[in-house]
C-alpha cells in the first residue's frame, strides 16, 4: 500500500471543502511518521474514519497538522487554528445537534486528547480522553474499529500523568502472569495441540509473530531527508505498542480459553493479518498494536473490553524501570511462546515490589 492514497479517491471522501492551505495541512498528515516508519495502514484508516465527518476530520487531520505546523515553524497564533477550535468545541458539547454518532465523537476527542497532548495542555487531554473512555466502557453498541483501536493507540502513547505505581496495580500485573502460567501449563499438552496445532509454532523463534514481538533494537526506517516530519521524538512509542501488542495478544487467549475452535479461528486470523498488511516485512510494533485492537476479525472473536483492560495494565507497564518492563515483556513473549524466557513471575514479584 502506498504512504499516500490516490489523489482522487481521497479527494472522493473530503467531507468539506478544502482551502489550498488545507490541501497542505493534508499533504503534512501523509508525511507525518513514528520513529518506526509512516505506518502508513494506521494514517488511511484513521484519515478515511476521520474524513466521514466534518467534525472529526477538523480534530484529528486539519487541527492536528495545524498545530503541528504552528509548532513547528515557532507561529503562536494560527487563523486556521482558531477556526477548527471553537468548531471543534462547540460540537463536542452538543454532539447530537452536530450530528455525530458516538464513534464520531470518540474520533474528535481523540484527535483533540491528540492536539493538546502533544502542542497544548495536558489536563485538556486528560479531559479528553477520561470522556472517551468512559464512551467505550459504557456503549450498548459495538464500537467502530478503527475509532476504537484509535482511541487505544492514543491512550499507548500518552504520557504517563504520574511516575508512581500503586499497589493494586502491581498485584494486577503479577496477577496477570500468574493467569499466563495457568494458560501455559492448560495448553502446552498433546491433548491440547491436536486441537489447535497452530498454538505450538504461531509465536516460535522462526515465526512472523515472534520478530514482531521480540525484545530487541528496533532501528528507525525513516530516511534522514524525512525526519523532520517525525512526532514525539522523545517518547518510546515503539516501546510502549511493544508492550500493548503483548498484553492484548495474552488477554485474547486468555478470553478464549475456553473454547479450542474459536481460539484455532483467532490465530488463523492472526496470520491472516500480518499478511495482509506486510507485517511479515515491516516489523512496525505501532502498526501491530493498531490494527489488533482494531479487532477486524469474526464477530464472536471480538471483545472491547480486552482492548480496555490492556490499555489498563500498559498505564502500570510504562512506568515501570526499564528492567522491569523488558522483564514483564520477555515473560509475557514466553508465555504466547510456551517456553521459558530465562526468568520466572515469582522473581518478577519479588523484585516489583522491591521497588516500594
Amino acid at each position: 500500500m502506498p504512504d499516500t492514497p490516490n489523489e482522487e479517491s481521497v479527494d472522493d471522501i473530503f467531507p468539506m471543502k478544502l482551502s489550498p492551505a488545507e490541501y497542505e495541512l493534508i499533504d503534512d498528515w501523509h508525511k507525518l511518521s513514528y520513529w518506526s516508519g509512516r505506518n502508513s495502514f494506521i494514517k488511511e484508516k484513521v484519515f478515511r474514519r476521520a474524513a466521514r465527518h466534518p467534525i472529526p476530520f477538523m480534530a484529528v487531520t486539519l487541527g492536528y497538522c495545524a498545530r503541528w505546523r504552528a509548532h513547528r515553524t515557532g507561529i503562536t497564533q494560527h487563523q486556521l487554528i482558531n477556526k477548527y477550535s471553537t468548531q471543534i468545541e462547540l460540537a463536542v458539547n452538543n454532539p447530537i445537534g452536530s450530528r455525530m454518532d458516538e464513534d464520531d465523537l470518540v474520533m474528535t476527542l481523540t484527535g483533540l486528547a491528540l492536539q493538546e497532548e502533544r502542542y497544548g495542555e495536558q489536563a485538556k487531554a486528560s479531559e479528553c480522553i477520561q470522556r472517551v473512555l468512559q464512551i467505550q466502557r459504557n456503549r450498548t453498541t459495538m464500537a467502530d474499529g478503527v475509532a476504537q483501536a484509535f482511541s487505544f493507540f492514543f491512550l499507548s502513547v500518552m504520557v504517563p500523568r504520574s511516575y508512581i505505581i500503586p499497589l493494586e496495580g502491581m498485584q494486577s500485573l503479577v496477577d496477570f502472569l500468574r493467569r499466563g502460567e495457568e494458560l501455559v501449563a492448560k495448553q502446552n499438552t498433546a491433548e491440547y495441540l491436536a486441537m489447535v496445532p497452530r498454538r505450538a509454532s504461531i509465536f516460535g523463534y522462526e515465526s512472523d509473530l515472534y520478530r514482531l514481538l521480540a525484545s530487541g533494537p528496533r532501528p528507525s526506517k525513516v530516511p534522514p531527508s524525512d525526519r523532520s516530519y517525525v512526532v514525539n521524538k522523545m517518547v518510546p512509542t515503539t516501546d510502549w505498542t511493544h508492550s500493548a501488542a503483548l498484553i492484548y495478544l495474552l488477554t485474547a487467549l486468555l478470553s478464549l480459553r475456553d473454547s479450542p475452535s474459536r481460539t484455532s479461528r483467532f490465530l488463523d486470523y492472526l496470520m491472516l493479518m500480518v499478511r495482509k498488511y506486510g507485517l511479515d516485512r515491516d516489523e512496525s510494533c505501532e502498526s501491530l498494536a493498531f490494527l489488533l485492537t482494531e479487532e477486524d476479525c469474526d464477530y464472536d472473536l471480538k471483545a472491547s473490553h480486552r482492548v480496555w483492560a490492556t490499555a489498563d495494565l500498559l498505564q502500570m507497564i510504562k512506568v515501570l524501570p526499564r528492567d522491569l518492563q523488558f522483564r514483564f515483556n520477555e515473560l509475557v513473549l514466553g508465555q504466547l511462546m510456551m517456553t521459558s524466557r530465562n526468568d520466572s513471575v515469582d522473581n518478577f514479584e519479588k523484585d516489583l515490589y522491591a521497588i516500594r
